[in-house]
């Protein structure tokens, strides 16, 4: 058997683990006045009934495969840049460096790269030197990691400049490292890795944006006309529903690639706002806010 260590020595003196009125009482005192800080805009007001911009809070977004969650979260993130100058880093495995600075760069002006109204040199640099400043990529291609290899480059970015976030895209693609000693079993290790990146991102107000792959069975549930695929729900997540357990906001990307004429809409759900005090509330079921790309 393993003896499970503690922090807490029960015949010491030290009670600082007990919380007092300096804990709490600034929280509160901000209630009173009305002056608790709201979330930030997103630029949408009708997003922003449902879902904000807060420090240091855990989001997490699911979705089936190839319907723009990648995409759509990257807009996101440079709506935050853009309007609240956050700075992030970026682990996007399933995706090129080359591919996510192309999509960020042609997101700040809404112009593309090359082709008819193009964007110019001048336009270019901007851009460039844009998002350079607020996106410091991971070269996620180069190597397997698994969550601890991340939060420790977090540890050593924000030791070195101001970050406001991190983004994990996805979650499923990180390496899990079960020892031959380690008694987690996958759950249970999943579990922990949540827990510290939420204690991390709690500690040091630091936030965290994590894409999540919806499950096999989730894939395949179409709708009444078993025509087009449903939106998956927050326990459709890969892996269960440990994970929106965590999320402090989690919301689902869905998009109907194979529809003729809808093809460009993307449905963001709002599937949970923990903290609704400061903004945002969960969608209707069948009334998500709808995105259109040109």
């Amino acid at each position: 058997t393993r003896a499970i260590q503690s922090r807490i020595d029960p015949e010491d003196n030290d009670y600082s683990f007990l919380a007092t009125g300096e804990d709490y009482n600034p929280y509160l005192q901000q209630v009173r006045d009305g002056t608790l800080p709201m979330g930030l805009t997103t630029g949408s007001r009708l997003l922003d009934k449902h879902f904000l911009f807060k420090e240091g809070n855990l989001v997490m977004i699911n979705g089936t495969d190839n319907v723009g969650k990648s995409v759509f979260v990257w807009w996101l993130l440079m709506i935050a840049a853009m309007y609240h100058g956050w700075r992030g880093i970026i682990f996007s495995s399933e995706n090129t460096l080359g591919s996510f600075m192309r999509k960020m760069i042609q997101f700040y002006w809404g112009k593309n790269l090359y082709g008819q109204f193009a964007m110019n040199q001048k336009e270019y640099d901007i851009a460039k030197t844009f998002v350079e400043k607020h996106f410091t990529l991971i070269k996620a291609q180069e190597d397997l990691y698994n969550y601890k290899d991340i939060l420790n480059m977090v540890k050593k970015a924000v030791k070195k400049e101001k970050y406001n976030y991190c983004l994990l895209d996805p979650y499923n693609s990180l390496k899990i490292d079960l020892s031959g000693y380690s008694k987690l079993s996958t759950h249970e290790y999943h579990y922990e890795a949540m827990s510290e990146i939420k204690a991390f991102g709690q500690k040091n107000k630091f936030g965290w944006f994590v894409n999540m792959h919806a499950y096999t069975a989730a894939a395949r549930a179409k709708d009444g006309e078993k025509k087009y695929p449903i939106p998956p729900g927050k326990a459709d997540t890969e892996g269960g529903q440990k994970f929106p357990n965590k999320a402090d906001d989690f919301a689902t990307v869905h998009r109907l690639v194979g529809h003729p004429s809808d093809y460009m809409i993307t449905d963001f759900h709002i599937r949970k706002i923990k903290e609704t005090d400061t903004g945002g509330r969960v969608t209707p079921i069948d009334s998500p806010v709808r995105f259109e790309m040109y």
